[in-house]
């Protein structure tokens, strides 16, 4: 019961940076976690254990069920136009997370994204400069 009371406060606090952050940068710094998560090497080099991954993970997950609950019809149509290209920066899951969340479809993401392996997630964060930084 306390962790959701500070789940809650995380959320009213982030609010003003949950509208400014779009689905696809939370995408990203999902695939970073996701990565971390795989990568012994990744989480020794920053000092990461399981615990404060998976608290991290807990509370970007909030932020983007929130981002999810804001999208509009427009949001989903350029979601749509993103298919073709989702699997280029590993945000797939989170597209296909959001047509499944409102009752949508879109195959051509939900296929992409049951596909996604840890080698394509370490070719998307390979972009990040500081992985260690980027995920805090």
């Amino acid at each position: 019961m306390n962790h959701l009371k500070y789940i809650f406060i995380l959320i009213f606090l982030l609010s003003p940076k949950i509208k400014s952050e779009t689905l696809k940068s939370l995408a990203f710094r999902s695939t970073a976690l996701l990565y971390l998560a795989d990568d012994a090497a990744a989480q020794k080099k920053c000092s990461m254990t399981m615990q404060k991954i998976s608290i991290l993970s807990q509370t970007l997950k909030a932020r983007i069920d929130t981002k999810i609950k804001m999208l509009t019809t427009h949001d989903f149509e350029i979601l749509n136009r993103r298919s073709e290209v989702c699997n280029q920066d590993c945000s797939c899951a989170i597209y296909s997370l959001a047509f499944e969340t409102r009752n949508q479809q879109n195959q051509v993401i939900a296929e992409k994204a049951l596909k996604e392996t840890i080698g394509d997630r370490k070719a998307c964060v390979s972009k990040i400069k500081n992985i260690c930084q980027f995920v805090k």
